[in-house]
């Protein structure tokens, strides 16, 4: 047994009386917490040494006295069996004087055993328990019904860990490498589960094989192979591996291993790992362990279900395998990364590199700030002939002025609105030089009102004459120019929207002419505000839904009145005409009226206006009533619906003909491969059917196949196929194996012997066979053609497998 005793370090050590009177104060006060450390393993194993070594480390900051205990399950050697009640009677009586507080348990065997005899160890029966390292779910899920136990689950991750393969390697066969302990048995379930559904991976399972027999697979591996290791710990022929060893043996073979087990990164013998590390377990069962001694109700600390996990990365077997480092996760962690120069310097290097940098930027600093009183006066300069520049070219009129009204500076654009006689402009007021007074009034009256009132002039449009007469509309933008609180002065722009006033008035006698022409057309027109989703019709437009312009102001009223089925459809159409170039749709959908009808509308609609950013503002369409063409469509479709059912089935006994069975032989085949289960062909006929004809007559042997054919109908599953293959033969299709279809065979040989049909009695031959993966249906149907034949061979009433 190991024993470990940890103290309180005292920061204010003033002499060694002093320390010692408060140390022994403290261990009469709080007391000595006694501790049961039981591990699964053996003390030689990585992970105990790991967990040892961690927890001490963590004990020792804490501010309380500790006496641990430990305790070796060795379950890497030994079978639960009879040992376990040795080891139970073992530590009943080793501890049966023994205050033991807490007991700390590691790894799915420790947990298991204090599950199963906790309740037979005596005065450790009803110590609280937490656990740690952990990865079978049951497991947790049976200690959360304990009402003394709590831990951590360690959260073995092998979806992430293929994921991980994947990404970065070039992988097409994997050899997934466990045992058969608990453990090892749960995560090789969940591997097989992954990889079924990844469905494109070539896998193989190699479950608790001695080392020698799988180096001659590895040996013989096919390219693009990689291991998958979860758990090797002991092979079939009871052979131990500890960490170390996996670790010499894995280094003999020139394949990459992606691990759950960490330690084999760190040893250089897997590539990479994405798990919970030892340490970060040990944290997490440290944080436990501090709640349960402050005194918390170990009933109410609830199971630590999710750990922080780390990609963990060999730097030597990225460089054998020539991985690049981009291929990894943003988050991984390199190890075993050679000293360099400035890793083996860094210490030095840095403060060095830093002082440099300081020393370097200052000096950049003064440079820079000499240099930036140059470039700043030339940057002004530059600027000012800018802005110049900029004004001059700009189409709209600019004018500056004070605060007295006085124009300090103009664009050229701005002489178009000036008396042919002005003079010299600059220090003069509008109302002196420009030609409409009519338009200087608005402009120094706006102006005089919002310095007095210290408003923001608003922008109006005004119709005023130039020099030349001519009549224009003017949009005109006035705003103040300050300096913190005071105000320099006011900048005018003014543009001439004469042609955009046109053209509004043209659109809008465009419109009128338009709504003329749909008068008399039948067609309804419609105009949405995408963004006020205002909505307006023409008249016959609400006139074909019967309701009135109160009714239907939105568009979201509009569309309460689609019919559900169609609501959706529409809304796709709407979203993908706002977002294609041309902005069109095309639908057909039903409308309910006010009289609470539906009536089909067909519907085409353009987006005819955007913002800037090309966003739709008004969408625009028309709609008119096709009722009357979706009922003869309807009509049509019901008749083509009979058509093909006719050409699919048998007319006689209304089951599947040969035509029907290569339309849905297809999908079926392709479902087995998916689901990936077998598919079964059962073939038969009705024995001495000739005769029955021959005997009773046409009519009667009809009667007879329309019977059989209702009673295998009501025996197979709604999913199989039944076909009349031909005459008095008749072919299953089954998703099952030969096993179920043999039944199937002899249950429905069975029901037809046992019934008379149109009064006579029948039997029948039958030939099994099973399609196999990539062969053509009909050579699957030949070899239960053949088997049909032996059947009839061997005396008729029979089944009969053809296998090959």
């Amino acid at each position: 047994m190991w024993r470990l005793w940890i103290k309180g370090k005292l920061r204010n050590r003033i002499c060694l009386s002093i320390l010692l009177l408060l140390s022994f104060s403290t261990v009469a006060i709080c007391g000595e917490r006694r501790i049961l450390v039981l591990h699964s393993y053996d003390p030689k194993y990585i992970y105990t040494r790991i967990f040892n070594d961690t927890l001490e480390r963590e004990l020792q900051e804490k501010d309380y006295s500790i006496d641990l205990f430990y305790e070796f399950l060795d379950a890497k050697r030994f079978d639960p069996g009879g040992y376990y009640d040795k080891f139970k009677e073992y530590i009943k009586s080793k501890y049966a004087n023994q205050n033991i507080d807490i007991i700390l348990c590691f790894d799915d065997d420790a947990l298991n055993f204090l599950i199963a005899h906790r309740k037979d160890l005596g005065n450790l029966s009803d110590i609280p328990v937490v656990f740690g390292s952990v990865a079978n779910r049951a497991l947790v899920y049976f200690a959360a019904l304990e009402r003394n136990m709590t831990g951590v689950f360690e959260d073995l991750d092998v979806a992430a860990n293929v994921d991980l393969m994947l990404q970065i390697l070039p992988v097409r066969h994997v050899f997934v490498v466990t045992d058969r302990t608990t453990l090892g048995i749960d995560l090789y379930e969940m591997a097989r589960l992954i990889f079924k559904r990844l469905g494109n991976l070539s896998v193989e399972y190699l479950i608790g094989l001695p080392w020698n027999e799988m180096k001659e697979r590895f040996e013989d591996a096919p390219e693009g192979s990689a291991i998958l290791l979860i758990s090797y710990l002991r092979d079939e022929q009871n052979n131990v591996y500890t960490v170390e060893r996996v670790s010499e043996l894995l280094n003999e073979i020139n394949l990459p291993v992606v691990t759950l087990l960490t330690p084999l990164v760190n040893l250089k013998a897997g590539l990479a790992s994405y798990a919970p590390t030892p340490e970060t377990q040990i944290k997490a069962v440290v944080k436990i362990l501090d709640s349960v001694l402050a005194g918390q109700d170990i009933r109410y600390i609830p199971i630590t279900m999710e750990l922080p996990k780390n990609f963990l990365v060999d730097f030597s077997k990225l460089k054998r395998f020539h991985i690049s480092p981009t291929l990894l996760p943003k988050n991984s962690i390199i190890l075993n990364i050679p000293d360099n120069f400035y890793r083996k310097y860094k210490s030095v290097l840095l403060p060095a590199i830093f002082i440099v940098s300081i020393l370097s930027i200052l000096v950049l600093f003064l440079i820079i700030n000499i240099r930036q009183r140059k470039i700043a006066e030339r940057k002004l300069n530059r600027e000012v002939a800018f802005l110049m520049q900029l004004v001059e070219t700009i189409p709209d009129a600019i004018c500056y002025m004070d605060n007295d009204g006085r124009i300090i500076l103009w664009n050229h654009a701005f002489e178009n609105y000036l008396l042919p006689t002005c003079g010299n402009i600059k220090g003069c007021k509008i109302s002196d030089c420009i030609a409409d007074i009519s338009l200087a009034g608005d402009i120094e009256l706006s102006i005089s009102n919002a310095i007095a009132n210290d408003k923001v002039l608003q922008p109006a449009q005004i119709l005023f004459k130039d020099k030349a007469n001519e009549a224009h509309y003017l949009d005109i933008r006035k705003r103040l120019v300050r300096n913190g609180e005071n105000i320099l002065g006011t900048l005018v722009v003014m543009t001439d929207i004469t042609t955009l006033i046109q053209m509004q008035e043209s659109l809008k006698g465009q419109k009128r002419r338009l709504e003329l022409t749909l008068m008399g057309s039948n067609v309804g027109y419609f105009e949405r505000n995408v963004k006020t989703d205002e909505l307006h019709m023409n008249p016959f437009g609400y006139e074909l839904l019967g309701y009135t312009e109160d009714d239907i102001k939105t568009f979201s009223q509009f569309e309460e009145l689609v019919h559900p089925e169609d609501r959706e459809g529409l809304n796709l159409s709407l979203k993908r005409a706002f977002e294609s170039v041309n902005g069109n749709y095309r639908m057909k959908y039903r409308l309910r009226r006010k009289n609470g009808e539906y009536m089909w509308m067909g519907a085409t609609g353009l987006v005819v206006e955007r913002d800037l950013e090309g966003n739709p503002l008004i969408f625009a369409g028309i709609f008119w009533n096709i009722t009357e063409e979706k009922l003869k469509e309807a009509e049509t479709a019901q008749l083509i619906e009979g058509l093909y059912v006719s050409s699919m089935s048998d007319p006689l006994t209304g089951i599947l003909n040969r035509n029907g069975l290569q339309n849905k032989l297809p999908d079926l085949v392709s479902r087995c491969k998916k689901l990936g289960k077998n598919l079964s062909l059962i073939l038969f006929d009705i024995d001495g059917f000739k005769k029955i004809n021959d005997t009773y007559g046409h009519l009667v042997g009809d009667s007879v196949l329309k019977e059989l054919s209702e009673l295998v109908n009501s025996t197979i599953r709604k999913d199989d196929l039944f076909v009349r293959w031909g005459g008095d033969e008749f072919l299953i299709v089954s998703m099952i194996t030969m096993d179920e279809a043999l039944c199937v065979a002899d249950r429905l040989r069975r029901a037809i012997e046992s019934r008379p049909f149109s009064g006579i009695d029948v039997t029948v031959s039958i030939g099994i066979s099973m399609h196999l993966p990539n062969e053509p249906v009909e050579e699957a149907i030949k070899r239960a053609d053949k088997a049909l034949y032996r059947a009839k061979a061997k005396g008729k009433n029979s089944v009969v497998i053809e296998y090959d």
